[in-house]
């Protein structure tokens, strides 16, 4: 069993750092000042983490307890406070790590969820709230609406499948954790950059009621 939600690992100190880089070029691209830098940087870094913890009532979030977490935030913050610009000339590179850190939040949930003994249901959605909590704050404290609710291409789909990914393999098909994280990784970046390349957008309401309506009244007809 590798323990990958209840201490620092290379996955989640990493995706701690994607997340925290992520909010902080956010706030320089809108002028936030140092406090504002810090403080998304911080919400988008960790808040989904600490969404997990809360929901799961586990104690005090691990992200509090182990300074690396920590650092990481503040190492991330400082650098999108200062190099922006030299940051955004390896955009590129940023769009991939924030795609990879779907799988990442969505393994840390899941596996902390499957850990508390869960049922597959609870176990996802806590995978799910770890991998979009950090962006829906983030867009909240911004004053702007969560891109979770709005059009565009998939985020919070690509999380829940890659978080259910990880749970049919470890709780369906007995693999190993550590395989399992992997793949669910691939999941979620997959999905991710397909969506950005191809124009795969989240779902718009569809009102069926004229449909219905129209077929009762060519059912009438006939």
């Amino acid at each position: 069993m590798i323990d990958l939600a209840s201490g620092p690992s290379a996955i989640s100190v990493s995706a701690t750092a994607v997340g925290a880089l992520s909010g902080a070029l956010f706030t320089v691209e809108r002028r936030f000042g140092l406090s504002g830098v810090f403080c998304l940087a911080f919400s988008t870094g960790v808040s989904g983490s600490i969404m997990r913890d809360v929901l799961l009532q586990s104690g005090p979030s691990v992200i509090l307890t182990d300074v690396e977490f920590l650092l990481a935030v503040l190492i991330c913050a400082t650098t999108g406070f200062f190099f922006s610009t030299a940051i955004r000339w390896v955009h590129p590179l940023l769009v991939v790590f924030d795609a990879l850190s779907i799988g990442f939040f969505a393994v840390l949930g899941a596996t902390k969820g499957v850990h508390a003994g869960l049922g597959p249901l609870g176990a996802i959605l806590i995978g799910t709230v770890n991998a979009i909590g950090g962006w829906v704050l983030r867009d909240i404290l911004a004053g702007d609406r969560p891109q979770l609710v709005l059009p565009g291409p998939i985020y919070a789909i690509a999380a829940g499948i890659a978080s259910a990914s990880y749970v049919v393999l470890v709780v369906g098909a007995h693999l190993t954790e550590a395989l399992a994280a992997w793949v669910t990784i691939a999941v979620g970046f997959s999905i991710r950059m397909a969506a950005l390349r191809y124009g795969w957008n989240a779902p718009t309401p569809i009102d069926l009621t004229p449909r219905i309506r129209r077929s009762k009244s060519s059912g009438k007809e006939h």
